[in-house]
């Protein structure tokens, strides 16, 4: 597969959606919990060196997404996401004594342009687990950048990792909203999370969820030449939604 262009005139362009894969498919997030949070300090660390503002991240159990604004005075995306995913890699590796590529590829992007594309960015995000069939609600997933707002003043991070104070109080107002129909305060103004709707669940998930499409691959396998999806991802989940099924 041809490797995707970068862009590099970052005047005009500034906002990306970014993900990358786990080489295979593996689902290394979901199987070592700790690797989220080496990669959430490595995107601290290097947020401090190349001043991007990082408004959003959903870690996966097979990749990973973030929504980024790099500084066009000190590095473009191309030089902080070799810097992100070299750094992962490296530490991941060197505490799992392991060897060779961790990522698949280089990663993706999207150029995110405009208060609309930005809610379905970030909403996308929000989603995505449940979609996979994680969770149900979107809150239950551990390392989601809803985590790092709800319930703090102003919705700014109080680790300082995420920026997402700083998008347009239209765009925070839409994601907050989203968010709370999954919380609920009690008096004394704990949030809680609250069961979701079979209509709302339904609608995040649409017709087939990633995993119930790949089981369908599975049963109809002579149907699809360029099956692409680890068999032992798919196990993976297999299991995970039996389990859920079960509690």
């Amino acid at each position: 597969m041809p490797r995707q262009a970068r862009i590099k005139n970052l005047e005009e362009v500034e906002l990306y959606s970014v993900s990358t894969i786990v080489n295979d498919h593996q689902p290394e997030f979901t199987r070592n919990p700790e690797a989220a949070e080496w990669l959430i300090d490595i995107l601290k660390q290097l947020k401090n060196k190349y001043k991007f503002r990082l408004y959003a991240y959903e870690i996966m159990g097979t990749h990973y997404h973030i929504l980024i604004e790099p500084n066009r005075k000190i590095a473009d995306i191309s030089i902080i996401m070799r810097g992100i995913n070299g750094e992962f890699a490296r530490k991941f590796n060197k505490n799992m004594g392991k060897r060779g590529h961790f990522w698949k590829e280089r990663y993706s992007h999207k150029i995110v342009k405009g208060i609309a594309h930005k809610k379905e960015s970030l909403l996308y995000f929000l989603k995505n687990p449940v979609r996979a069939g994680m969770v149900k609600n979107p809150l239950e997933h551990p390392h989601s950048f809803a985590h790092a707002i709800i319930g703090q003043p102003g919705y700014k991070d109080p680790s300082g990792l995420l920026d997402f104070h700083l998008l347009d109080q239209e765009i925070i107002d839409y994601v907050i909203n989203f968010i709370n129909q999954f919380v609920e305060v009690a008096k004394d103004g704990v949030r809680t999370m609250k069961k979701v709707s079979e209509k709302l669940y339904n609608s995040m998930l649409k017709k087939n969820s990633s995993i119930q499409f790949s089981l369908s691959k599975l049963k109809h396998l002579h149907r699809y030449r360029n099956f692409s999806m680890s068999m032992k991802l798919v196990n993976y989940y297999q299991e995970l939604w039996i389990q859920r099924d079960k509690s």
